[in-house]
């Protein structure tokens, strides 16, 4: 009886691996993003203060990670991010560590996009991800344009 109770355990073990994705396959839905852009959180460039950028009908979006290390992440302040040089219609958003959505810009045409948010070091204190921002520029026309973007802590 016991040998029978372990083949049935076998072959609904057998059966469970056609159910879950194979996370080595790409063609299983499983996010397998493009190393060589940051057109996804996955691969956000870390930023630096005057990074430029150009968005196309192919290329829409761009990510950025910005680290606590690079503003005093212990200390509370305000920050802000700007888009400036801009030549088209973009919009800018900023995320914490988590994706949550904190504040956006989404002025039309090309007028400068801003962002300022106060930021409190005691709300998140695991080191890994404290001060730990994502920056998300998108095409708001779909034209190509050209961008720049600063941030600074105060």
């Amino acid at each position: 009886m016991r040998s029978f109770a372990l083949g049935i355990a076998a072959l609904a073990l057998a059966g469970c691996a056609d159910t879950y994705p194979d996370i080595n396959n790409s063609g299983t839905g499983v996010p397998d993003p493009d190393a060589s852009t940051n057109d996804t959180f996955f691969n956000a460039d870390n930023m630096v203060d005057g990074d430029t950028g150009t968005l196309s009908a192919g290329d829409e979006q761009d990510y950025y990670r910005l680290r606590g290390s690079q503003f005093e992440r212990y200390y509370n302040g305000t920050l802000t991010i700007s888009l400036t040089n801009l030549n088209g219609d973009a919009d800018l958003e900023v995320f914490d560590h988590n994706l949550n959505l904190l504040s956006w810009s989404r002025t039309a045409g090309t007028d400068d996009e801003v962002v300022t948010l106060w930021y409190d070091a005691t709300r998140n204190t695991n080191l890994d991800t404290q001060g730990l921002h994502f920056i998300k520029v998108s095409s708001a026309s779909g034209t190509t344009l050209n961008y720049t973007l600063h941030f600074s802590f105060e």
